[in-house]
């Protein structure tokens, strides 16, 4: 018996504290908020700098490491005026760059001997929703912002000398016969700049459009997949070509689409399925560049797998060369430098890749 009692004394010694003195009692662990660390955007600001956007609301700077350095290196961290997720982030000068911050408002950030502050708050209707997605570029003596916004709609932006927007329109680009998704969204997850003052955009209500900016007016529009199950998460433009990223749902749907775009519209050219294994019934495409080295075009995509890969578009053809691990799950957030051909991914670790290729220029 005595030996028993030892034992159990034994026993009782090596319970938490917690446990021999609580017991009993009505103690329970309640959640008090979670960060979700997990990047939403990644840009480069110039070919040494670059901005991450997190969920979290953070907003990060980096430069590129430099001799004698493990990593990039942190230079600024801070948060949005209205301490929201990050979704969107967009390089206009050396000096100025532009965030998402609210549901009726951008940030404009001004950049000064290396101290990051905010310009200005542009604010806009609320029925807009957050900005998603945004492009630049210069047309008819002005330089103009178009950003994409969670309802479907687009604001068109003037960009003054000194960085400051002016809001000119807005537009709704919403689908007429939106995809049959069990995510009824229409968010603009891509705006980009196809050539004077045309921009296409990709939506999640599975349509891309053109849209004349000066005009203010919708050239032409398509569903990217007269079958599509899901909705637009990127697009890219380079010169006339158009990729677009999307969620594939079971092995015949493809999560990779090109494009040509003309004056008459856009044709499919060819469509991929960026899936390493077999039996998932779905893969995310979450982000899709298109970008160039001396041998030519190339693509660069980001999918749930936790994969970077890297693939090659020759005479209308998409082709893979490379996949890499760069997120234990989950797709990250890319951004192309195509001056250093540096390829930057974000997820929760932020990796920067280096394409080498041997092939002689053909331009």
């Amino acid at each position: 018996m005595l030996a028993k009692t030892k034992r159990f004394l034994y026993l009782l010694a090596l319970l938490p504290p917690t446990t021999t003195l609580l017991q009993g009692q009505d103690i329970k662990l309640k959640p008090a908020g979670t960060t979700y660390a997990r990047a939403q955007v990644a840009t480069w600001l110039d070919d040494l700098h670059f901005a991450v956007g997190r969920w979290d609301g953070t907003l990060t700077i980096f430069r590129t490491p430099q001799s004698g350095e493990f990593g990039p290196v942190l230079i600024f961290d801070g948060l949005t005026p209205s301490v929201q997720p990050v979704q969107m982030v967009l390089a206009v000068t050396p000096a100025i760059f532009i965030t998402s911050n609210d549901d009726h408002s951008l940030a404009v950030w001004k950049s000064q001997d290396a101290h990051y502050s905010v310009l200005q708050v542009a604010n806009y209707d609320k029925s807009l929703g957050i900005a998603n997605s945004a492009t630049e570029f210069d047309w008819q003596n002005k330089k103009w912002i178009v950003t994409g916004h969670e309802q479907g709609i687009i604001a068109i932006w003037e960009c003054k000398a000194n960085g400051t927007l002016a809001l000119r329109q807005t537009l709704s680009i919403t689908s007429p016969n939106p995809i049959p998704s069990p995510y009824p969204l229409k968010n603009i997850r891509g705006v980009e700049h196809w050539k004077d003052g045309v921009v296409v955009t990709g939506g999640e209500d599975g349509d891309i459009v053109a849209i004349d900016v000066s005009l203010g007016k919708v050239l032409f529009r398509s569903r990217y997949n007269p079958s599509a199950q899901r909705g637009i998460n990127s697009v890219s433009v380079r010169d006339d070509l158009l990729l677009v990223s999307n969620c594939s749902v079971g092995n015949a749907d493809d999560n990779l689409w090109l494009f040509e775009i003309s004056d008459g519209g856009f044709k499919k050219l060819d469509a991929i399925n960026l899936k390493k294994n077999q039996q998932l019934p779905q893969v995310f495409d979450f982000s899709a560049i298109l970008g160039s080295t001396g041998s030519g075009v190339i693509f660069l995509a980001s999918t749930e797998e936790g994969l970077l890969w890297l693939g090659t578009v020759s005479s209308g053809k998409l082709a893979t060369v490379t996949s890499t691990q760069v997120s234990p799950t989950g797709g990250a957030a890319l951004s192309f430098d195509s001056s250093t051909h540096e390829v930057l991914s974000v997820a929760y670790d932020l990796g920067l890749f280096d394409i080498t290729d041997s092939t002689p220029s053909k331009h």
